[in-house]
């Protein structure tokens, strides 16, 4: 019996190591071979969650590149502009999407998400370097091991694509997305408070990366611009104590960026996919006055 015992316990340990081998060693490999060089041209990048992701579209605004991504916490977001930068000294601006919700408990608690790291962890692995990989794993550790084959399958994949040539927007881990279905929601007879603001207590975690990212962007001369893109009507609020501890915690830590607050800006219904994300056709409208304003 023990010598039964002894061979599984043997095989386990093979296994492990073998699972371990493949992941650091295919992690190396793209994280080496992965070409972070955009088009000379494109000195504007946006970041942020699925409202920049659908909000601004870069084939219309020609001179940027949108790596946003649906639930993209400041954490993957810092993980990609540090990657991108060094290969990219064109980059003068960072749009950063930057919403009230942005800086909740709610933000903290996507980090440990067992389902937002099913999905992003795979494919942003290889992004990660020596103190990203111990802050994952200082949030949620059990993850990351649960995650190894996806990581390796997901490797495996960048390889391919990246012997493809394809481009940066194309490994999973940002780009625009154009929605083209419209929100078709009823308007409520009764009056509800819907007030986005109301009760929500203010995060502790996340927006470590968030002044991460402010630093980054002040030590390469990068000048950092906070957008809130347009949400319905509906949703819009009297400012509250959360929202005036977002205007400060901007104002005391990210004094030197610009905060751009277009939530209220007025778009029809049919220009929006849900109650805060534009359309297709909203993110064309959108889109095309960002343009005017960067340069008015």
């Amino acid at each position: 019996m023990k010598p039964f015992l002894k061979k599984i316990g043997i095989f386990f340990i093979v296994l492990l190591l073998g699972f371990a081998i493949t992941l650091i060693s295919t992690k190396i490999l793209v994280a080496n071979w992965f070409d972070f060089s955009i088009s000379k041209e494109k000195n504007i990048l946006i970041l942020g969650d699925s409202h920049t992701q659908c909000a601004l579209n870069d084939t219309i605004i020609s001179n940027a590149l949108n790596m946003s991504e649906s639930a993209d916490t400041y954490f993957y977001s810092y993980t990609k502009l540090k990657n991108i930068i060094p290969s990219n000294k064109q980059i003068d601006t960072l749009i950063l999407g930057y919403a009230p919700n942005n800086l909740s408990v709610t933000q903290d608690n996507w980090l440990v998400d067992s389902s937002i790291n099913g999905f992003k962890l795979p494919l942003h692995f290889f992004l990660f370097d020596k103190n990203d990989t111990t802050e994952f794993l200082s949030n949620a550790p059990f993850q990351l091991v649960q995650n190894v084959p996806f990581i390796i399958k997901n490797n495996l994949g960048h390889l391919y694509r990246i012997k493809k040539k394809e481009k940066i927007n194309h490994f999973g881990i940002g780009g625009f997305l154009a929605l083209s279905h419209v929100d078709t929601t009823q308007e409520k007879k009764e009056i509800v408070d819907e007030n986005v603001h109301k009760e929500v207590k203010f995060g502790s975690k996340d927006i470590v990366y968030l002044q991460k990212i402010y630093s980054l962007c002040e030590k390469n001369k990068i000048k950092l611009i906070l957008l809130d893109t347009p949400i319905e009507q509906k949703l819009h609020a009297e400012p509250s104590v959360f929202y005036n501890k977002y205007l400060e915690f901007k104002n005391s830590n990210l004094p030197n960026a610009t905060l751009l607050d277009y939530s209220k800006i007025p778009f029809d219904k049919k220009d929006f996919a849900d109650k805060d994300h534009l359309n297709a056709n909203g993110a064309r409208l959108f889109s095309l006055w960002f343009v005017k304003q960067l340069y008015n």
